[in-house]
C-alpha cells in the first residue's frame, strides 16, 4: 500500500514539476516560493494594524501569529517523525529551481504556514479571508514546481496548518465570551 502511494506521489510530482516546466513558470515560481519578499510586507501590515487598526484587527494579528508559530513548530516535529527525503535528493531528473534543503520533506512548511494563515483569515474575516486560499494554493504548488516537495507533502502541510488554525480559532471562541466579542471586537 505504501509503495502504491509513493508511486502515485512520484507520478504527480513528475506531472507538476517536470511535465509542467515552461519558461514563464521557471522565472515566476522561484520568486513565489521565496519568503524573502513576504516578510517585509507582513511586518509592515502587522505594524500598520497594531498602530492604526481596530482592536479586532490587532487581536487577529496576534492570534494569527500564534497559529503560524504553533503550525510551524509542529511541522518541525512532524518532519523529525517522518524523515522523508525530498524529491530533489532522490530523483535525479527533478526540475530543481531553488536550492535543495537537506531537511525532511513531509510536511511542507510553506504549505503549512500558508494554509494556517488562510484558514485563520477565512474564519476571522468571513467576507474576504477566503481569498487567501488562492495565494496558499499557488505558493504551495510552487514548492512542487521548484522541485523541493512531493504533492503529498503539500497536502499534509495544508491539512496540518488548517487544523492548527481551526484549533486556535476554536480556543478563541471558547475562552472569549460572545458578549465581549460582539461588543469590542466587531
Amino acid at each position: 500500500m505504501a509503495e502504491s502511494l509513493q508511486t502515485l506521489d512520484t507520478w504527480l510530482f513528475r506531472l507538476g514539476n517536470i511535465s509542467a516546466a515552461n519558461p514563464l513558470f521557471d522565472s515566476v515560481m522561484p520568486i513565489i516560493t521565496s519568503n524573502s519578499y513576504i516578510v517585509p510586507i507582513l511586518l509592515a501590515y502587522i505594524v500598520a494594524v497594531i498602530w492604526r487598526g481596530t482592536v479586532r484587527d490587532q487581536i487577529f494579528v496576534l492570534l494569527c501569529i500564534a497559529a503560524l508559530f504553533l503550525a510551524d513548530q509542529g511541522t518541525t516535529i512532524w518532519k523529525q517523525v517522518f524523515m522523508r527525503p525530498r524529491p530533489c535528493l532522490t530523483m535525479s531528473d527533478a526540475h530543481l529551481l531553488v536550492p535543495c534543503s537537506s531537511s525532511a520533506s513531509f510536511p511542507s512548511g510553506h504549505a503549512t504556514n500558508n494554509a494556517a494563515g488562510a484558514v485563520f483569515a477565512a474564519l476571522w474575516y468571513r467576507r474576504w479571508g477566503w481569498t487567501l486560499f488562492v495565494w496558499a494554493l499557488i505558493a504551495s504548488y510552487s514548492r512542487v514546481y521548484c522541485g523541493v516537495h512531493y504533492p503529498s507533502d503539500i497536502l499534509g502541510g495544508m491539512i496540518w496548518g488548517g487544523c492548527v488554525a481551526l484549533c486556535v480559532y476554536a480556543l478563541y471562541e471558547r475562552f472569549v465570551p460572545r458578549a465581549v466579542r460582539e461588543r469590542f471586537l466587531v
